[in-house]
This record gives structure tokens, sequence and C-alpha cells, in this order.
């Protein structure tokens, strides 16, 4: 296990070191024929906090996980597969655990796949799930909108790259709210790309042999 995941985060680290000197995107590499639209930009507001008596040292990094997205087998009973996940994301987003981060996890209502995911996740994270079709998706886009409500959140991290939070990332970024997407290369909707202005972090795809 120990050489799959050094193995690993060596891929993950190559996917992420992409500079300006070389423009090969893996998104680009997944999606071929598709082109940049015209609008797209990476400028960047100043946000306006929802509460004139929060200060910058009480803002909070928010992060909302669609778990089955990430992993990218929405069955899998394998804590291997979900530790590696963990550490990818980790590793590409510099999270740390603390009083001004915030950790919002969906999952679907595969109830032993579940367990699974809940049980080997480390650290404190708030779980949500709902049944049918996109439920976790939409679990968590209520909880972006319960926690934005508070007007305690800085900076948001969207781990998917499921399109359907497309428009809650547009909400953010309209807001002022720094948003970055974390995906698999081949698991990105062109719409959330676009939405995040181009702000996306890579995590190696395990569902291709890393």
């Amino acid at each position: 296990m120990n050489l799959v995941l050094a193995t690993s985060i060596n891929s993950m680290n190559s996917i992420n070191s992409i500079g300006p000197a070389n423009s090969t995107d893996p998104y680009e590499r997944h999606h071929p024929n598709e082109r940049h639209h015209p609008n797209d930009t990476r400028r960047r507001r100043r946000r306006t906090n929802a509460c004139s008596l929060v200060t910058n040292s009480d803002l909070i990094t928010l992060h909302v996980l669609d778990a089955d997205n990430l992993i990218g087998d929405p069955t899998t009973e394998d804590p291997d597969w979900v530790r590696l996940v963990q550490q990818f994301y980790v590793e590409v987003t510099g999270f740390e655990s603390g009083p001004h981060t915030r950790m919002v996890l969906g999952t679907g209502c595969n109830g032993s796949h579940v367990l699974v995911v809940q049980s080997t996740w480390s650290g404190p994270a708030r779980f949500v799930r709902r049944p049918g079709p996109d439920g976790a998706d939409f679990a968590l886009i209520e909880a972006i909108d319960e926690e934005i409500s508070t007007g305690r959140i800085g900076r948001v991290f969207i781990g998917s790259g499921d399109g359907r939070f497309a428009d809650p990332v547009r909400a953010l970024v309209r807001e002022g709210v720094p948003v970055t997407v974390v995906s698999r290369p081949g698991a990105l909707s062109y719409d959330l790309r676009r939405a995040a202005r181009g702000n996306v972090l890579y995590v190696p795809d395990l569902t291709r042999g890393v």
C-alpha cells in the first residue's frame, strides 16, 4: 500500500505542477474538442462580508466534498481507496483541521458504502446524504447556502467535478467569495470549470489506475 501511495502522490504532484510555460491542462487532455468561452476570465472580486462585525481573522474556509464523485465509485467498500482520496485532497488543497476550517462531506444512500466512507474519513466533518438522483448534490448545495448565510465564510473549496455545482459556484464568485474546484481530470464538467474561472486543482483518478 505504501508503494501505491507514493506512486499516486507523485502522479498527483505532476498533474498540479503545470505552470504558464506549459499550457497543457489535464482537463483539456480529457476534453480536447472544447473551446474556452470568450468571457472566461480570472478576475477576482473583493468580497463584502455579509456581517460588518466579522473580521478577516474570523473568516472560515469551507470545504464541500461530493465524496462519491471525488472517489469515483459510489459503491466502493474499500477503506484504502477512501484513505487515498482523502490523502490526495489534503495534499492538493493544504487542508488543515482547525477553528477556521469547516468540512461538509456528502454521499448517496448506499448503506455499506456510506458506512465505509464515514468511518474511514479522518478528522471532523459534517456528513450529509439524501436519497434519489443527485441527492447528495442537493444536500451539499443546501449546506453551502446555510454556511454562507452565517457571513463567516471567506473561501470555498468544492470537491467535485459535477456540473450541478456550477450555479452555486457562479453565485459565490458574484459575491466575491474565492472558489477553488477540486476534481478528477476526466470527471470535471466544462460548465463547472468555467464557473470557477479556471481555479481548479486535480486529484488522480483511481478508477483509471492512477
